[in-house]
């Protein structure tokens, strides 16, 4: 029939093409913000695994971006293609609190340091170098 000749299926075929992925956030901070404005700290936490015998932890990569314009946070775990875990904004930017009526400020950030945002425990390894710069001041 007409509809399975050649020539009417053309606009079914898939565009192959790749495009580049967009990422909002590169190793030195946010697309669009000077990264004197955003301190990245490199960290890690540990999570428990209960429905495989063959590991009993995994230690899971992430970021932790600091906002020096309003003391803001966010951790952004680093995707892992085929992992079958959920990756990418863990904790959305905001202020982080430390206790009822303190939150995390940018004293409390530093390389070899463990943090805590909401009972998950987050041990800080690395910074990048614009971060590292600004904490030598």
């Amino acid at each position: 029939s007409d509809l399975l000749s050649r020539g009417s299926c053309t606009g079914l075929l898939i565009n192959s093409s790749r495009r580049p992925i967009s990422r909002p956030w590169t190793s030195t901070g946010l697309q669009g913000s000077t990264s004197s404005d955003i301190l990245l700290f490199k960290a890690y936490f540990r999570e428990a695994v209960n429905e495989s015998q063959l590991e009993n932890e995994r230690v899971r990569d992430c970021h932790i971006l600091y906002f020096l314009e309003d003391n803001t946070i966010q951790v952004r775990e680093n995707r892992s293609e085929n992992s079958g875990i959920d990756q990418g904004t863990f904790m959305s930017r905001q202020q982080m609190p430390k206790d009822d009526d303190e939150y995390f400020s940018i004293h409390d950030l530093h390389i070899g340091k463990t943090v805590s945002f909401f009972n998950r425990v987050f041990h800080i390894y690395d910074a990048n170098g614009t971060t590292r710069r600004y904490l030598s001041r």
